[in-house]
């Protein structure tokens, strides 16, 4: 039974940190041959800015500074997808990296070259400070430690290490911005589940909506929608 429970976190920490070390290795790396990797960033309107670049750019740091701040919203913030279902974690994390990269590459200025995982992780903020919009009940719980830690995050990043050069707010900005994006899609995802199945028979014991026909189970107290498919329920 306690395997059980705890089987969950051991995916969590292993999906998380089995990124974690291919970002410090590759810092590594970087660090010890001059940032020759840098040459392989996001550089706005050029063909190798856009692939590989937006594809590779968030594994690529320029010192061990910056990814030691990078990691700890990494892993907050990413854990707190999780716990919404690998679903959220898949889609938030690919949103954020591919568009907010692609936004980046359009909108930076010329003689920009960025790296890093920066612009991920302000899209994992601004989607969990944008996702209550539309998903309810608001976790209020939630909803703090991610503006404690996105705003120290924020400060620690532009301010007390001064590790970061100016162009790192325009992808920050763009990661951002995808992360709205993404809170929207998945927020108006959530609402048409609900509303397809608010007919259905309620579970007075579980507090379900529920659908015999399709599997799929909205929790009215928590808001979660999971899917049943071979016996199997994967909460989103």
């Amino acid at each position: 039974m306690a395997d059980a429970k705890w089987r969950p976190w051991y995916g969590h920490v292993m999906l998380l940190t089995s990124f974690l070390i291919v970002f410090w290795v590759m810092t590594a790396v970087n660090v010890s041959d001059n940032l020759s990797l840098n040459s392989h960033g996001i550089v706005p309107r050029t063909g190798y800015g856009l692939f590989p670049g937006v594809m590779i750019a968030p594994f690529i740091h320029s010192s061990f500074k910056q990814i030691a701040i990078n990691s700890f919203p990494w892993v907050i913030f990413g854990e707190m997808l999780l716990l919404k279902g690998y679903f959220a974690w898949l889609l938030t994390t690919a949103t954020t990296w591919l568009v907010g990269g692609f936004f980046t590459w359009t909108v930076s200025a010329d003689d920009s070259n960025h790296v890093g995982i920066s612009a991920v992780n302000f899209g994992y903020f601004a989607f969990h400070l944008a996702v209550w919009i539309w998903v309810r009940p608001i976790k209020y719980f939630s909803l703090i430690v991610t503006l404690v830690v996105g705003v120290l995050y924020t400060g620690v990043l532009f301010g007390a290490l001064g590790v970061v050069n100016g162009n790192t707010w325009e992808a920050a900005l763009c990661g951002f911005v995808s992360g709205l994006l993404i809170a929207f899609l998945y927020g108006k995802w959530v609402q048409r589940q609900a509303a397809k199945h608010r007919d259905a028979t309620t579970d007075p014991q579980a507090g379900l909506l529920s659908s015999q026909t399709t599997g799929v189970h909205v929790d009215r107290k928590s808001g979660r929608t999971s899917f049943l498919k071979s016996g199997a329920t994967n909460a989103v």
